[in-house]
């Protein structure tokens, strides 16, 4: 059985696994430990516009560990836009990320913004939803 950190996230909360996560008893000696990374929020409804509307709403990207942190950011699908692909987050920094969205045409927009942060056993993958849609009046 698998387990997903999102899904582990939506049902324990993010505190609570990471003070699970960060106890002594999961610790291997020696080895470096995951750097835990907070999102706010998991998903952005840009809501109903008008065609050639543009809107940007934050997501704002923490990192509550004691070490710094590189962050990949990749869209996928729909018309949205960042303006960065890299952020490089101190110990508690914390930056907010503009997601833009323009469409021309009437529609239905779905996409996802993935947050990557590679590890030493293996890379952390959080992911935020993003939808839109576009009307004529």
């Amino acid at each position: 059985m698998t387990f997903s950190l999102r899904g582990l996230r939506r049902a324990f909360g993010t505190a609570i696994l990471f003070a699970l996560f960060s106890t002594p008893a999961f610790l291997v000696p020696g080895a470096a430990t995951a750097q835990p990374l907070q999102v706010t929020p998991d998903a952005v409804d840009f809501g109903v516009l008008k065609p050639g509307i543009a809107v940007s709403r934050d997501v704002v990207v923490h990192n509550p560990g004691t070490g710094r942190i590189e962050v990949h950011l990749q869209l996928q699908g729909g018309p949205f836009a960042i303006d960065i692909d890299t952020l490089r987050l101190a110990a508690g920094a914390q930056r907010r990320v503009a997601v833009r969205f323009t469409a021309a045409d009437s529609g239905t927009y779905a996409g996802e913004l993935n947050l990557e942060i590679e590890g030493l056993f293996r890379t952390e993958l959080l992911t935020v939803s993003l939808n839109a849609a576009v009307a004529r009046p």
